[in-house]
Formats: structure tokens, C-alpha cells, sequence
């Protein structure tokens, strides 16, 4: 009853999402369509596994089934952890749209801090190609497989090899904008290292320049000193006429005349 119970959980869980992530694809979301066909596919295998007869080959595959849920399980909780808060983080900065979901699967924006989920998700890929491959031997041996076999083996295979290759496409692709985002970050910090370079020769040769407008300010040209100071013969010169100026004028000496006598001025 209570692995009745579970894969029932299972079909009531997938049909709610594909639910949910069709209505937030009308508004907006930006989800990926495999991802949105992986729980449409992950519906119609619950689907199957909830009316699997329980007989021979179902007890053979139940074990291995159940460790591929645990393991799974485990793998979407720290997942879910993991994708809340960067998600969190990714919308308040703006770099996300509002209806974007944390949901199964690797996605691009993952790789905006820590991607430790990546090997988790490989086991969990590899293990649904181990649950195809087995289910394959299944529909063989024991002999009157039922059809759930082989479906299930088909379903199990179809999700291994979408989820891969969805994976292996995300990830160069990603590598390659990583590496180009790191050549921007050098290209612009060796810019503005330039840049400051150039800022601090200008602000040097701007210094210089002050420094000798004020010393021309400050010192006379030699023009200046040629209107303003005098030569030696000019200084000469003019301190020859300010001592003529500052001399006196010399009287002219009396010359000495003879007083003529009467009979002089008589005979004139």
C-alpha cells in the first residue's frame, strides 16, 4: 500500500508541475521546453509504474527503483536549496525574470556562484540509463514480460539521453560566455589602469604648468628688465645729468676794468 501510495505521489506531484510551468510559461517564464517535456515524460512513466502489475519482473526492478528514488530525492532537495537562494539572490539584483522556478535539472543561471550539483546530476543521468539498460535484459528474461517493460525501458532511456544532452550543450556554452566575461573584465581593467595612467601624467603636466605660470609670475621677464632696469650706460648717463642738475650753476667772475681818468673823460 504504501509503494502504491508513493508512485501515486509521484503522478500527483508531475501533473501539478507540468501544470504550474505551463502557466508561468503564458506569463513569462523563461524555462527550457526539454525540461518542460522531461516531467511531461516524467508523468506519463509514473503513470506506467502506477498500474505495473505486481508479478515477477516488477520485484526484480523494484529495488533498483527504489535506491534510483532515494538517490534522486536527495538530489532534488539540495538542489532545491542550492537553486532558492541563488534565485533569491539573482531576482533582487535584477538578472532574473519574476516567474523563473527553481525545478529539476541544470540551468544556465547555475552558474552564477558554486556548481558542485553537476556530478550529482551526472550519477543521477547515468542511473537512469543503468535503470533503462536493466529494464532492456528485463523485457527478455524472464520470458512474458508485460508491456510496462518495455515502455518504461523506452521512457527511462528518452529522459537519459535528453537530460545529457541538454547538459553537455548548457556547459561549453557557458564555459565559452565565462571565458569571454573574463577576457571583458581583463580588456576593462587594463582600460582603466590606462586610463588612470593617463589621468595622473595629465594632472602631472597640468602641476608643471602651474608651477611655471607662477615662477613667470612671480620672476621679470627680460623685456620687463629692459623697460624697467637701465643699462650701464643708460644708468651712467643718467647719473651724469642728475649731477649736472644737482650742481650749481657757476657765477661768471667779474673781469677787472680801469677807471679812466678826467682828462680821459674830458678828451672823450
Amino acid at each position: 500500500a504504501l509503494e502504491l501510495a508513493f508512485i501515486f505521489l509521484l503522478v500527483w506531484y508531475y501533473c501539478t508541475l507540468t501544470i504550474r510551468e505551463s502557466i508561468l510559461k503564458v506569463n513569462g517564464s523563461r524555462i527550457k521546453g526539454w525540461w518542460r517535456a522531461h516531467h511531461f515524460i516524467s508523468t506519463v512513466a509514473a503513470g506506467v509504474l502506477l498500474v505495473w502489475p505486481q508479478g515477477e519482473h516488477w520485484q526484480l526492478f523494484r529495488l533498483q527503483f527504489m535506491y534510483f528514488n532515494v538517490y534522486i530525492s536527495i538530489v532534488q532537495y539540495l538542489q532545491f536549496g542550492y537553486q532558492k537562494g541563488l534565485l533569491y539572490r539573482l531576482k533582487a539584483l535584477g538578472e532574473r525574470h519574476n516567474m523563473d522556478i527553481t525545478i529539476e535539472g541544470f540551468h544556465s543561471w547555475m552558474w552564477r556562484g558554486l556548481s558542485f550539483l553537476l556530478p550529482f546530476l551526472f550519477i543521477g543521468y547515468a542511473f537512469q540509463a543503468y535503470n533503462a539498460w536493466t529494464l532492456f535484459k528485463l523485457a527478455y528474461y524472464p520470458p512474458d514480460a508485460p508491456w510496462h517493460v518495455s515502455v518504461m525501458c523506452g521512457l527511462f532511456l528518452l529522459l537519459f539521453v535528453g537530460n545529457i544532452t541538454t547538459t553537455l550543450l548548457v556547459v561549453p556554452e557557458k564555459i565559452r560566455e565565462r571565458a569571454k566575461e573574463r577576457y571583458r573584465l581583463q580588456s576593462m581593467g587594463k582600460s582603466m589602469k590606462l586610463r588612470k595612467e593617463m589621468k595622473n601624467s595629465a594632472s602631472d603636466l597640468d602641476i608643471s604648468s602651474s608651477s611655471q605660470a607662477a615662477s613667470a609670475a612671480t620672476t621679470p621677464t627680460a623685456a620687463q628688465l629692459t623697460k624697467t632696469t637701465p643699462t650701464s650706460a643708460a644708468a651712467a648717463a643718467a647719473a651724469a645729468s642728475v649731477t649736472a642738475t644737482a650742481a650749481p650753476t657757476p657765477t661768471p667772475t667779474p673781469t677787472a676794468t680801469a677807471t679812466p681818468s678826467p682828462a680821459e673823460k674830458k678828451a672823450n
